[in-house]
């Protein structure tokens, strides 16, 4: 069956680019039809059962008929079915953690997603053209996998979907026979399982060759499920993917990463841990090629039929369909390049590598010094996480430095080679480390007290600076003579290659927990995400300002006070920091309560802490955001599911080196893919957190704007040239509506350490013409407020501003007070 080498040529290559263009070109203009409505849903259904009951069941019954299962490799077909069983359990186990509810439904239909491959309209053109001229019968083993999802691990999950419907239904529970009757007459009546069956005993009573009228018959189906079926998926598609921001793509995103990442990453490791080649290592290799190249086949729309039918996570499964269907398209083309890739020796395999490295190394090193820079232009680098994000970046500029050293010097000195190393590996273990810190320093500040990281800050450091240069020194140490020069990243070998995949299995599980941790016990997310006061300091009493005009706390300790001893000061009385914590809400909102076990003593100092790090915010922070906005939560979970993403094939990739020493094209992807998430973590960082609009594009460009121009102040047209209806509208305004406005929204404002008397916010302003009935709406409040700033009744408090539903100062103008 499997007689050729797996040597690339021309004509390969001339199959494999028009097979997924087409594929790909197919399915946008059945996209295209079904979105200009030039197929009406009532036909695309039509097209649906043609190719679900007529033209896929003929091209499965045809091949199976046809197949001689002696020369089937049913070692690689067992491999295959314990991948795809692992990655439904993972996935099935980690949607019932994860989840704030338990609902078997949804994880069962997520599981069924990460397992069920769109294998006959994505995998049979793509798989064909790669294997056809030197292992053609790698084609049939698409008919086999099939029923490994459709018979053995969809019932597992359609079942948990009867349960949990049964469950949800408001009469009493259906009994458990009928639930079972449901599911085994549902698989008994599924034309592709059907024709598995049919195929398979045809092919022992026809003994391989079909009558020749039957074959003819079937050849004129099956030659039409291609196109038809690449089509009907294009239409599909409109109407599944619709709009959505922040924390919605974080399912999808798990989602298509189990599918596209995960299951090619353990099929191809545990083919070769099977050797279904035996003494054959070359057939081994294609056997795991094929299974990787298998495992990043996006999945099937039929699942999004099941979730439809059972009313479970559509929408969820709907966009993650839609988005992991073109993610697959990049992936399956690299990988099918590179399977057919020629490296002759390990030269060229390694130079190839270097290069790659040193380029992605480079992107790393600006990626990292500018966002390292916006930290601390920002005065973000002292604040929660965002001090732990800094230090990853720093970690992360480490790795890279060391890379473009390496590559760069030629024959350098044995110290010097060891130095390069050091800084390299160090920062390559730290990185890891503070990818595990940041997840669990953002886990505590959100879910228990922003006091409770700061008290234990050192042992974050200890953790994330402390460990990576321990265990770099005790690797030098224990293995001086093990040293590979010739590979700049792994000099010490097995050994390294085992101390980084036991920090990259560590740390991605604390990393993870904290995820699910953060994600069912965030504080600030309960009930919804709802901002809280951070920044405004309108709610202090008088009390509180005259403790802080007596001098009672130093604004100016920093970060002296937080290194203090869990003693409170002598300059704070008990009494004096109740009344100063009661006096802050956001302070309040970051301590813990009494339930976790804080003395008074510990509460104590923490309001004192506390205290001090709300009155330097003051000072710098921009009076536009509010606690939890600070935290930018949402951009560091974005980050911290990218880095997880990276220990997982840097991992993979570990392992593989470990236990394998063969290269080949799939071998390259898998490095190339290491090398991209694991050098280029900076421009992920970057990427996250260095095109915010509201915390980096507009302070910067309102920086070089007063650099330029000086102070800009607000630009109000003249008196003369205001409307009669603005003038007649500020006049009314003056005369019945001022001192009632005056009365309820004028205090006096404490901003950046000044204390500003007789203004207001903006937004209070706002809510005040809302209630009074002035503005029908806070949008017409807005234009009623700027309208107010042109007749100079309001004007901003540094006359930079013109009025927004925001929480700038302003002042009124005429003498009321």
């Amino acid at each position: 069956m499997h007689n050729g080498t797996l040597t690339p040529t021309l004509k390969t290559f001339d199959n494999l680019y028009p097979a997924i263009l087409q594929c790909f070109l197919i399915i946008l203009l059945g996209y295209v039809a079904g979105r200009t409505r030039l197929i009406a849903p009532s036909q695309s259904r039509g097209l649906g059962s043609y190719v679900t009951y007529f033209a896929l069941p003929a091209l499965i019954f045809k091949s199976l008929a046809e197949l001689d299962f002696g020369k089937v490799n049913w070692l690689f077909w067992s491999a295959i079915m314990v991948s795809k069983a692992i990655v439904f359990v993972v996935v099935y186990v980690f949607s019932l953690v994860l989840g704030k509810d338990l609902n078997i439904g949804r994880a069962g239909i997520f599981a069924i997603f990460a397992t069920q491959s769109n294998d006959f309209a994505l995998g049979y053109p793509i798989v064909l053209a790669v294997y056809k001229d030197h292992y053609p019968d790698f084609v049939q083993y698409l008919y086999l996998f099939a029923p490994i999802s459709l018979g053995l691990l969809n019932p597992a999950g359609f079942l948990s979907l009867e349960i949990q419907t049964g469950s949800d239904a408001p009469e009493a529970q259906q009994s458990r026979l009928k639930m079972i009757w449901r599911v085994t007459k549902g698989l008994a009546t599924n034309p592709i399982l059907m024709m598995v069956v049919a195929g398979i005993a045809a092919n022992f009573i026809f003994q391989q060759t079909l009558p020749k009228t039957v074959d003819s018959i079937l050849e004129v189906l099956a030659s039409s499920f291609s196109a038809t079926a690449l089509f009907y998926l294009g239409i599909s598609m409109v109407g599944m993917f619709e709009a959505k921001s922040g924390f919605y793509f974080v399912v999808p995103a798990l989602l298509i990463g189990a599918k596209l990442i995960l299951t090619p990453l353990v099929m191809r490791q545990l083919v070769f841990t099977m050797e279904p080649g035996g003494a054959d290592t070359n057939l081994t290799e294609a056997y795991s090629t094929l299974g990787f190249l298998y495992g990043t086949i996006a999945s099937a729309p039929s699942v999004f039929l099941f979730a439809t039918y059972y009313q479970e996570s559509i929408t969820i499964i709907a966009t993650s369909m839609v988005l992991c269907t073109f993610a697959s398209a990049p992936l399956m083309f690299i990988t099918a390049t590179l399977v057919m890739l020629p490296i002759a020796t390990q030269d060229d395999y390694r130079e190839v590598l270097q290069d790659i490295t040193f380029d992605i190394s480079l992107v790393g090193l600006i990626s990292s010094l500018w966002i390292m820079l916006i930290f601390i232009l920002g005065k973000r680098a002292r604040r929660f996480p965002h001090e732990f994000t800094i230090q990853l970046a720093l970690a992360q500029l480490l790795t890279v430095l060391g890379i473009i050293i390496s590559t760069s010097i030629t024959n350098p000195p044995y110290w010097q080679e060891i130095l390069q190393f050091v800084v390299f590996l160090s920062g390559v273990l730290a990185s890891r480390s503070w990818t595990a810190m940041v997840a669990l320093g953002l886990c505590l500040v959100r879910c228990r007290s922003t006091c409770f990281v700061m008290r234990y800050r050192f042992w974050f450091y200890m953790y994330g600076w402390g460990g990576a240069i321990l265990m770099v020194g005790l690797l030098i140490a224990a293995t001086p003579s093990d040293l590979h020069p010739q590979d700049v990243i792994y000099m010490y070998g097995e050994i390294q290659l085992a101390v980084s995949a036991a920090s990259l299995f560590i740390n991605s599980i604390i990393t993870s927990i904290c995820l699910v941790v953060l994600y069912k016990y965030d504080r600030y997310q309960r009930g919804g995400y709802h901002g809280i006061p951070g920044a405004d300091v309108s709610s202090e009493s008088e009390e509180s300002e005259k403790l802080i005009q007596r001098g009672r706390v130093d604004a100016e300790g920093d970060e002296e006070e937080d290194s203090r001893e869990d003693h409170p000061s002598p300059r704070c009385s008990v009494t004096d920091i109740e009344d100063l914590s009661m006096g802050s809400p956001s302070i309040q909102n970051q301590m813990c309560t009494n339930s976790r076990g804080c003395d008074s003593m510990q509460r104590d100092t923490c309001r004192r802490r506390l205290w001090v790090r709300h009155l330097r915010h003051l000072k710098t922070a921009d009076e536009n955001f509010e606690e939890s906005e600070r935290h930018q939560m949402g951009r560091h979970v974005l980050l911290l599911l990218l880095l997880l993403l990276s220990m997982i094939i840097g991992l993979f990739v570990c392992l593989w080196k470990i236990f394998n020493h063969s290269e080949s094209g799939v071998s390259l992807e898998l490095e190339f893919l290491d090398i991209v998430f694991d050098y280029g973590q900076g421009f992920f960082v970057l990427a996250t957190f260095g095109f915010d609009t509201k915390n980096v594009i507009v302070p910067v460009i309102n920086f070089f704007r007063r650099l330029i121009r000086g102070k800009e102040t607000l630009k109000l047209p003249p008196e003369s040239e205001i409307s009669q209806e603005v003038t007649d509208m500020c006049e009314e305004f003056k005369s019945n509506h001022l001192q009632h406005c005056i009365q309820s929204i004028v205090r006096d404002i404490r901003h950046k350490l000044q204390l500003l008397n007789n203004v207001f916010y903006g937004k209070h302003l706002v809510d005040w013409l809302v209630q009074q009935g002035l503005a029908k709406d806070r949008p017409d409040a807005v234009k009623y407020g700027q309208n107010l700033v042109i007749c100079r009744v309001i004007e901003h408090v540094e006359q930079e501003h013109d009025f927004y539903d925001r929480q700038l100062i302003y002042r009124f103008t005429v003498d009321e007070f």
